[in-house]
């Protein structure tokens, strides 16, 4: 899957009986705008694609139809750094730098109506005056929409958020959570419902204090009971709830398993 500047994405499928993959369609952005692709994510569950580009503009396509869905509302147009999908909620997350875009010559209007209602969409008095207050003393915007474009809430952070992941445990017995990744090395965990804090997960014990490792990606386990960080240098850490109900996982490299 990838995308070029003229907003097409390309996606691949592997058939059962070929040697490689082999592309099947190609999926036209002419409706979603121009620009490189900024971040992206796809999520099989869901059937969904978040791809956001240069523009600001956070795109929805049908994985399996290969079609555009909408464009999720983006107030002020902020830069859109990552992307997460909930496979359990189908909900949208999106980090954003908090600092408006600036518009170039070279930037296309938008025709699109989906585009063209931002306001009226994301019509939210509360939430707009929350994330416009002390903006010099965050660097990181979360937003959570439904797949329908539906608002459900934001959260700044006052760090640079580096990646964001959901939780898959099962609705109505669990609830899940947004973590994000820091540049600083923590993870902080909020709410999926309404992005309330949880819980902050502090760096390694054994990082410096001054140069504190980033945070490259995070993930959770398929049930939804341990959650993997992987840091720049290459350190891998895993945390599970207490009391641990099985033994602690056992992180092994990849090609041992081959």
């Amino acid at each position: 899957m990838r995308a070029s500047s003229a907003a097409r994405v390309l996606v691949r499928r592997r058939p059962h009986r070929a040697v490689g993959p082999q592309p099947v369609s190609v999926a036209n952005g002419s409706r979603a705008g121009r620009g490189s692709g900024a971040a992206r994510c796809a999520c099989v569950p869901a059937a969904l694609l978040v791809f956001s580009y240069g523009a600001g503009r956070i795109v929805l396509w049908d994985l399996n139809r290969l079609t555009y869905i909408r464009t999720l509302p983006n107030r002020e147009r902020l830069p859109v750094t990552h992307v997460a999908v909930s496979e359990t909620l189908s909900d949208v997350a999106t980090v954003h730098e908090l600092r408006p875009r600036t518009r170039t010559s070279g930037d296309r209007e938008d025709t699109d109506k989906d585009a063209d209602a931002d306001v009226e969409a994301d019509a939210d008095v509360d939430s707009d005056t929350y994330e416009r207050d002390a903006i010099d003393k965050y660097q990181s915007l979360i937003r959570v929409h439904t797949v329908n474009g539906r608002f459900v809430g934001s959260v700044k952070v006052p760090e640079v958020v580096t990646c964001v992941c959901y939780s898959n445990a099962a609705e109505g017995a669990s609830v899940n959570c947004v973590a994000a990744g820091l540049r600083s090395g923590e993870v902080r965990l909020y709410s999926s419902w309404e992005l309330r804090p949880v819980r902050t997960l502090p760096p390694p014990l054994h990082a410096p204090p001054h140069a504190p490792p980033p945070l490259l990606s995070v993930a959770f386990s398929g049930d939804a009971q341990v959650l993997f960080a992987c840091y720049s240098g290459g350190l891998l850490l895993a945390w599970e709830p207490e009391p641990h109900p099985r033994p602690a996982p056992r992180l092994v490299p990849a090609h041992a398993l081959l």
